[in-house]
């Protein structure tokens, strides 16, 4: 499976829909689906904070041991 076809797979890729009829919602309505689905982020993360602790702990016991760190920025270009 290539990257496009892992992200499709996402479900942050994926339509939603609540925004189907988007551009028929007056500005208020569009603002409030808006904070509805940003609402959902926090609870997301909330749930993997233990996963997250992890994975943050493994980083700094591989920087304490001499291992290098690496950025890697990833984006959907399609």
């Amino acid at each position: 499976m290539d990257d496009v076809e892992e992200l499709d797979r996402l479900i942050s890729e994926q339509r939603n829909v609540r925004s189907v009829e988007l551009d028929k919602l007056d500005v208020e309505d569009v603002l409030r689906l808006i904070n509805d689905e940003d609402k959902k982020v926090a609870y997301a993360v909330e749930k993997e904070i233990p996963n997250i602790a992890k994975a943050v702990e493994a980083c700094v016991r591989s920087l304490k041991s001499g291992g290098a760190h690496f950025l890697r920025r990833c984006w959907n270009e399609r």
